[in-house]
């Protein structure tokens, strides 16, 4: 993959969860590669794309999906969706139950061997915790 030239101007923002930016590029090759430029999705961006080369590209700029609730988490990407579901049921229920309680049933629901094999066990937890803690309506096809 070859990828050399000039990004200049960069200015980034973020407004209530929106990322606004300004890039000018320009200048570059991009060569044997997938995507030469890749935005996050609801991004309000101003993008300056000129005289750059695309050699066997498959796309120039590409705005990327919404991160998934299994991503957010930090889950590994193979998680069922349907176990963080009932793992986060169980802790509405336990709401005002002490967080001892909270991990113990994260601990004992078959969402555990996910959460182990995630990069920040910690992480995961906390997430879930404050889902659970959250006044959600679950629609009941999950």
């Amino acid at each position: 993959m070859n990828w050399y030239g000039v990004l200049q101007n960069v200015q980034l923002y973020n407004w209530e969860e929106v990322m606004v930016f300004k890039m000018d590029v320009f200048g570059n090759t991009f060569q044997n590669v997938d995507t030469a430029v890749s935005v996050p999705h609801g991004t309000d961006a101003e993008l300056i794309f000129s005289n750059n080369d695309l050699i066997n590209c498959k796309q120039a700029i590409v705005q990327r999906d919404p991160v998934g609730l299994v991503q957010s988490l930090g889950l590994p990407a193979d998680t069922p969706v349907h176990e963080i579901i009932t793992v986060i049921r169980t802790l509405q229920e336990r709401k005002d139950a002490a967080e001892e309680e909270k991990l113990e049933a994260i601990k004992k629901s078959s969402l555990w061997p996910f959460i182990e094999r995630s990069a920040n066990v910690v992480t995961v937890i906390q997430g879930l915790i404050t889902l659970g803690g959250l006044a959600l309506g679950i629609p009941a096809a999950f």
